[in-house]
C-alpha cells in the first residue's frame, strides 16, 4: 500500500524533473551554426559595417569639363615621332549634334588657335567623340608638351593632354620607308602605304576591285561619273572600313583577326 503511493508520488516529481531539462536544453545558449566562426576576427580585420579603403588612386579632371578620367586618342600612334601631324580624338559622354564644333587647342602655354572637331560616334563600341584633325605639327619638336583643348560640346570642357615626342631618330625603319602612293584604275583611284600587304598584292587587288565596282554599277544600271577612290589601310578599322563623302578606307591585312562575313574585301567594297 505505501510502496504504491510511493510510486504514485515519484511519478509527478519525475516529470516534472525531466519538463525542466528540456526546458534548459531548448532555451539555454545558441549552438554554433555549423561552419560559422564564433572567435573575435583577427587584428586588422574588417568588421560588419566597415567600408574597405581603394588601393588605387584616379586622379580627376578639372570640375568644369563635366568628363571622368579619359584617354585622348593619338593618330599617328601608339608611339608619336618628331614630323607626325597630330590628330586628337576626345572621348565625350553621348553625342550632342553631329556638326562641327570650333574648338581651342593651346600648345606648351603659347598662343591658342581654333580647330574644327568633328563629333562621331562608334556603333560598335557605343561610344562618342570630337575628332580634332592637324593639331599638332611635330616637326623639330621632340620631347614633352602640354595640350589644352576648350571645347563647348554640350557643356563646356577643358582638358589638357600631355604627348611624349620622340626623336626621328628613332623611328621604325619601317615607317622611315613607308609613304602613301596610288595607283589609277578605269574606275578608281586606290590609295596605299608602300611595304604593305595592300602594295604587295597591288595587282589583284585593283581586279578585285574592278570587279566589284563593275557588279555594283550593273546591278543598279549606273554608270559612274567620277573615279572612286579607296584607301586601303594596314590596319583593322571597326568591321573593316568606312566611308567618307568623298572616299571609301578599307582594312587590308594579312591577319585579319575580325569576322570574316563583314570583313571581307569583296563585301566592304560592294558596300
Amino acid at each position: 500500500m505505501m510502496r504504491g503511493r510511493k510510486r504514485r508520488l515519484l511519478l509527478p516529481l519525475l516529470v516534472v524533473w525531466f519538463t525542466g531539462l528540456a526546458c534548459v536544453t531548448l532555451l539555454g545558449e545558441p549552438s554554433p551554426v555549423p561552419g560559422t566562426a564564433t572567435a573575435s576576427p583577427p587584428a586588422g580585420t574588417l568588421t560588419p559595417g566597415a567600408s574597405p579603403q581603394a588601393t588605387t588612386t584616379r586622379i580627376p579632371l578639372e570640375p568644369s569639363t563635366g568628363l571622368q578620367p579619359i584617354e585622348v586618342a593619338v593618330f599617328p600612334g601608339p608611339l608619336t615621332y618628331a614630323g607626325d601631324v597630330l590628330t586628337l580624338q576626345l572621348p565625350v559622354p553621348r553625342p550632342n549634334g553631329f556638326d562641327p564644333v570650333e574648338a581651342s587647342v593651346t600648345i606648351d602655354g603659347g598662343e591658342p588657335f581654333t580647330v574644327q572637331a568633328q563629333p562621331g560616334f562608334n556603333p560598335v563600341l557605343k561610344t562618342a567623340y570630337l575628332t580634332l584633325p592637324n593639331v599638332f605639327d611635330t616637326r623639330g619638336a621632340p620631347g614633352l608638351h602640354d595640350i589644352r583643348i576648350q571645347v563647348n560640346y554640350g557643356r563646356d570642357r577643358d582638358i589638357r593632354v600631355q604627348l611624349d615626342v620622340r626623336n626621328a631618330s628613332e623611328r621604325p625603319s619601317q615607317e622611315t620607308r613607308a609613304g602613301w602612293t596610288q595607283l589609277e584604275t578605269d574606275c578608281c583611284l586606290l590609295h596605299f602605304i608602300t611595304g604593305t600587304a595592300a602594295a604587295r598584292d597591288l595587282e589583284d587587288l585593283a581586279e578585285r576591285v574592278e570587279t566589284d565596282v563593275d557588279f555594283v554599277s550593273s546591278t543598279f544600271d549606273t554608270t559612274l561619273e567620277d573615279r572612286m577612290e579607296f584607301v586601303f589601310i594596314d590596319i583593322l578599322w571597326g568591321n573593316g572600313g568606312y566611308a567618307t563623302d568623298s572616299q571609301s578606307v578599307v582594312s587590308y591585312i594579312d591577319r585579319d583577326y575580325g569576322p570574316n562575313q563583314v570583313s571581307d574585301l569583296e563585301q566592304v567594297v560592294r558596300h
